[in-house]
């Protein structure tokens, strides 16, 4: 058919059925919608039925090299679906070894809402990634990533849970702080390389603990090089259930240092053990003490005793204030010696009488 220039060379009223290829240079349309060099205008809904066992219902391919815009670009409404995937799987691919395989973004200034919201079932996985995961925050005061937990109330479970391989790091905050309102549980190892504080009592990066009002330990603590307790009046300071070791690494000494600032009616240090058995025990080295000492109970010296004065009280009819004894056999020295100045009294017996009993 050779019709001429801007006028119509054929007009179909009904349905046309073309069993082979249709080949336009020009324009089809419906003078609504068109279709020119391959290009759809105007179009308002389209329904694809491949009927096909391996689907291609559309295949989008930009056989060009694509450097700028989008090759699949949707326009919708505020606050309307744009897309939907009724059912099956949503597959994003990105064969580019550099670039992002997914991409969300909002290209105006939001001031509410959020950009991606995933609602799964409950009691199942509303999003599992495999990988590495990236989260970078273009935000000077907002949070990259924010956990809230069932609205309806939580009775079980936890809201985070971060399973790893043991022996490995699970979790590793590489720099900034980290901000826990609540309680902390570890029940296993746990290496803070920068410190942790509640805001009052702190364990800084080197070991050191202070700032504590209380310390409850009824496991290890390791790897602790200083630990500041200041206590409240009338409450422990430090409750220790089980075996405790303090090593001091220093030559100054200094591995347990109690100081009591208030006024002490009371022990500043106070060990109850069971009876018969023994409440302390200094294995090696000198035990100084500067002040008075008040032994109620029968005490035992096996490296010596030495003192600027001593007063002994033993509260018994029998007597046995002072009982020295030799368990070896003497062959020189002075069992007891007393060593005065000259001119003054060296011993003084106030009352009672002294019985010298020689058994040789």
């Amino acid at each position: 058919i050779t019709g001429r220039a801007t006028k119509t060379a054929l007009t179909i009223a009904g349905n046309g059925v073309l069993t082979g290829n249709l080949d336009v240079s020009g324009t089809i349309t419906d003078g609504t919608h068109s279709v020119t060099a391959g290009d759809f205008t105007g179009v308002k809904t389209i329904a694809v039925d491949p009927i096909s066992s391996s689907g291609g219902a559309i295949v989008v391919t930009n056989t060009g090299t694509q450097s700028s815009g989008d090759l699949v670009s949707i326009t919708g409404l505020a606050g309307q679906s744009a897309l939907l995937v009724a059912a099956g799987q949503t597959k994003l691919n990105g064969l580019s070894a550099t670039s992002d395989v997914l991409t969300v973004m909002t290209g105006i200034t939001q001031t509410g809402g959020t950009i991606a919201t995933i609602t799964g079932a409950p009691g199942l996985n509303a999003l599992a990634v495999t990988g590495k995961t990236a989260i970078t925050n273009g935000h000077a005061t907002t949070s990259a990533l924010s956990v809230t937990g069932d609205t309806v109330g939580q009775s079980s479970g936890d809201v985070v849970l971060i399973t790893g391989k043991a022996g490995q790091g699970a979790l590793k905050v590489a720099a900034g702080n980290v901000n826990i309102v609540g309680s902390v549980t570890a029940s296993l190892a746990s290496t803070f390389s920068s410190g942790i504080t509640d805001g009052t009592a702190t364990l800084d990066g080197s070991g050191a603990l202070s700032g504590v009002t209380s310390l409850a330990m009824t496991a290890a603590i390791t790897g602790v090089t200083a630990v500041t307790v200041a206590g409240s009046a009338g409450s422990a300071a430090l409750t220790l259930t089980g075996k405790t070791a303090l090593t001091n690494n220093h030559a100054g000494g200094g591995a347990l240092v109690i100081s009591n600032t208030g006024l002490n009616t009371a022990e500043a240090v106070k060990i109850t053990a069971v009876t018969g058995q023994t409440a302390l025990k200094v294995a090696a080295g000198n035990v100084d003490v500067v002040g008075s000492v008040t032994a109620s109970l029968a005490s035992t010296f096996t490296a010596g005793i030495s003192g600027k004065s001593t007063t002994l009280d033993p509260v018994a009819t029998s007597g046995g204030a002072i009982v020295v004894t030799n368990t070896g056999t003497q062959n020189s020295g002075d069992l007891v010696s007393i060593t005065g100045q000259a001119g003054q009294s060296a011993l003084l017996v106030a009352a009672g009488q002294t019985k010298l009993n020689g058994l040789a």
